[in-house]
């Protein structure tokens, strides 16, 4: 799956397909981010977003293992 590319487990959570997509995220994570450290605190928070890319990472991966076509964001676009 990664050939020995881990890098890509941490990375793929930085890749977008066009500035909207970035824009997106980028407002979406300004408005929860605070409520979401405040209730998870530093460490606890920097291990969700952590895990949640690489979760995402991983769940994509199989998904769409068989087309082998690349994929950005949640559906694909």
């Amino acid at each position: 799956m990664l050939e020995g590319q881990v890098h890509r487990l941490l990375t793929a959570g930085l890749v977008h397909k066009d500035l909207g997509h970035l824009g997106t995220n980028m407002i979406v994570l300004w408005f929860f981010s605070r409520r979401v450290l405040r209730a998870f605190g530093e460490l606890n928070y920097v291990l969700l977003y952590g895990t949640a890319i690489v979760a995402a990472y991983l769940l994509t991966t199989v998904r769409f293992r068989k087309d082998g076509t690349a994929r950005s964001g949640p559906r694909g676009q």
